[in-house]
């Protein structure tokens, strides 16, 4: 179980973790260099969990 956010991945899910990271990463950094505006966040709450 993860620290922070109370869940495991799929092994699927870990294998392609590195390219979701870099992909939110990119999301944060285009703004700047295109001087765009996104009208949504770019850090959405968590949805709450169904136990």
């Amino acid at each position: 179980m993860h620290k922070d956010t109370g869940y495991l991945l799929t092994p699927l899910g870990r294998e392609t973790a590195a390219v979701g990271r870099q992909l939110h990463a990119w999301g944060r950094w285009m703004p700047d260099q295109t001087g765009t505006d996104f009208d949504r966040p770019m850090e959405a709450p968590p949805e709450p969990r169904v136990t």
